[in-house]
């Protein structure tokens, strides 16, 4: 990921200093010094400030900026909004630990951010209201003096700072957990996401701010902000269409819940991936109807799906399976070949030109079948992506590989072959080949996938890394759910690192195809949830969420003369982009016993 930095507005409070646990298993002598150390190493690495307004209010704030700090780039800024035990004027009780997993230097070395850390004067509040009580009306507590130098304070860093306004973070502990709630009710408008701990707001407004992502967090035991504080506002939001929140309650945990939120291991990647910028694709409302010759059927073969790549002499090249419709559909997994087609148009007619991949019949990890392709040109070379299988080591016959095309996956071989399945790569200096296959498969299952490694999807970012998105098994599931999991490299034939957590963790997804929009510098990714197409989005290519538009596509398919395609499967989605603009759906159509794939044309979006 590009160091692209945000201001994280970082709404921070604890109530007292004798609640705050700065080491497990350390005597309260051994905490002081790490307490110190703490705030010494926040102070040399931050510039002390006095803001003074134009009334002659002041207020003590220290600014830390990224290390390699660059005018010509965006960064981020922590805000960080201390508690009642840190007020004063000293301008050093702010310094908490709580704040470290924000400066660390592994932290700030792929996600660098400006961090504003302001001290509240003695006897004053972020916002005046009664911890204890809760839920409050905003209309009726006035916006305190504090919070008032706090905007201030805010807009002078953003003015005189490289600042990307699109990603704008605001959170908050305690005290801080309702001045983050009060921040984005006030300014929605400024905020790409909050993460307010044991605070709480006014849910009447819930719809105001119902399209920012927030996590809250809060322990179920907390005696000095109430839970119904984070619940209330959480509930109020969940009634919205639109909502993007989440809240995590920590059992048998009081206030010190803060001390939990700060070791999720997700919410590092899960703040820094969210962005202020409005997500405007919407694939469904640019679909035109599908022409005659944007279908593309074999009487001999079962056409599925497609990945489109337009050659250096204008040329359209299609890469895509087929397999002969004597073995029966299922055979797919026993004969499916990858074949090469051509058009002058990205929508068809297609021709079909040669046969570039099949089972290698070596012994080898893709001896058997070769399937879902994806064809990409990455750095001077094409990348043809594909699945392949075997039997293990197991000598098998032609007659063996048709017996099994028909076979259950209760067969003891025909479950080998769907367990064996995995992704590999083939390389060609040219698009008409030759292809060199690689010598082994390029990742095996692991961590949020099990037991199979298929239908790749690959994009590089703009950071130079190359992130492939792949499917598996859900683990520990029973049931036939499937995963998709992301793995990154430099190098588009690997070393991949698969990531620990899933791309869309609770849907049973399939056959993703992504790419990168370069004019918006975000990925985005279809994929089939069996009965529509959807489009999911990311900022980093690891953390994925729902598009604003995420239904593409129904199985209802309008065709040139007014009627509709309605199939029985609609799979393998496809998004072919010319110039960076989405051109051409690309979709496998299973209806009956026949199987083909068509070109749906979509609209310029310019």
């Amino acid at each position: 990921m590009k160091k692209n930095t945000v201001l994280l507005l970082y709404l921070f409070t604890q109530f007292a200093i004798a609640q705050t646990t700065y080491s497990d298993g350390l005597n309260s002598e051994d905490k002081e010094v790490v307490k110190q150390h703490h705030q010494d190493y926040y102070a040399e690495n931050s510039t002390a400030y006095i803001y003074t307004d134009e009334n002659g209010e002041k207020m003590p704030y220290r600014l830390f900026l990224p290390p390699d700090y660059n005018p010509q780039k965006k960064y981020p800024l922590l805000l960080a909004f201390h508690g009642a035990g840190s007020r004063g004027n000293d301008n050093l009780k702010q310094l908490r630990p709580w704040v470290a997993g924000w400066i660390d230097k592994d932290v700030q070395k792929d996600n660098p951010c400006i961090i504003l850390m302001p001290q509240c004067p003695k006897k004053q509040q972020w916002v005046n209201v009664p911890w204890k009580k809760g839920s409050y009306k905003l209309k009726d507590i006035p916006l305190s003096k504090p919070m008032k130098l706090v905007k201030k304070i805010f807009d002078k860093v953003v003015k005189e700072n490289s600042v990307d306004k699109e990603r704008i973070y605001v959170m908050g502990v305690s005290m801080g957990g309702y001045g983050a709630w009060n921040f984005v009710m006030n300014y929605p408008e400024i905020v790409a996401a909050a993460v307010p701990v044991c605070g709480a707001g006014d849910p009447s407004i819930a719809q105001k701010i119902n399209e920012i992502p927030i996590w809250a967090f809060h322990g179920d035991k907390d005696p000095t902000v109430p839970l119904s504080g984070s619940t209330d506002m959480i509930a109020s939001l969940y009634k919205q269409k639109k909502n993007k929140a989440r809240l995590t309650i920590y059992k048998d945990v009081g206030h010190n819940s803060y001390e939990l939120a700060w070791k999720e291991k997700e919410l590092i990647n899960w703040i820094f991936s969210q962005k202020k910028t409005k997500d405007t694709l919407d694939i469904n409302k640019i679909i035109k109807p599908l022409k005659k010759e944007g279908i593309f059927r074999d009487s001999l073969y079962y056409n599925w799906g497609g990945s489109i790549i337009k050659g250096e002499k204008g040329k359209y090249h299609l890469f895509y399976s087929r397999w002969k419709r004597e073995y029966t559909f299922n055979g797919w997994l026993t004969f499916s070949e990858i074949a090469h087609a051509v058009s002058k148009t990205p929508i068809g007619p297609w021709e079909y030109k040669e046969t570039v991949l099949k089972g290698s019949h070596n012994g080898s990890w893709d001896e058997i079948t070769a399937h879902n392709p994806k064809i990409k040109y990455f750095e001077g070379k094409y990348y043809l992506y594909y699945i392949a299988t075997n039997l293990g080591g197991k000598e098998f016959t032609h007659h063996d590989l048709v017996r099994l095309s028909t076979k259950s996956l209760k067969d003891t071989d025909r479950g080998m072959l769907r367990k064996n399945q995995r992704t590999g790569v083939a390389v060609s200096n040219s698009i008409n080949g030759p292809w060199k296959r690689m010598d082994k498969a390029m990742i095996e299952p692991s961590g949020p996938i099990a037991n199979i490694t298929v239908n790749p999807a690959i994009s590089q970012g703009k950071d130079g890394n190359y992130y492939l998105i792949i499917k598996g098994d859900k683990p520990n599931e029973k049931r036939f759910i499937r995963n998709q999991a992301i793995a990154v490299s430099k190098s588009p034939e690997g070393h991949f690192v698969m990531q620990p957590n899933p791309v869309i963790g609770n849907l049973d997804t399939e056959d993703v195809s992504m790419w990168y929009d370069k004019e918006q510098a975000v990925f985005y990714a279809v994929f089939h949830a069996h009965s529509y197409i959807g489009l999911m989005t990311s900022l980093d290519g690891l953390n994925w969420k729902k598009a604003e538009h995420y239904k593409i596509a129904i199985k209802k398919i309008k065709l040139e003369d007014g009627s509709f395609l309605i199939p029985n499967r609609m799979e393998r989605p496809f998004v072919y982009l010319e110039n960076n603009q989405p051109t051409v759906l690309c979709l496998a159509i299973k209806k009956g016993k026949d199987s083909y794939t068509i070109f749906i044309p979509l609209q310029s979006t310019n």
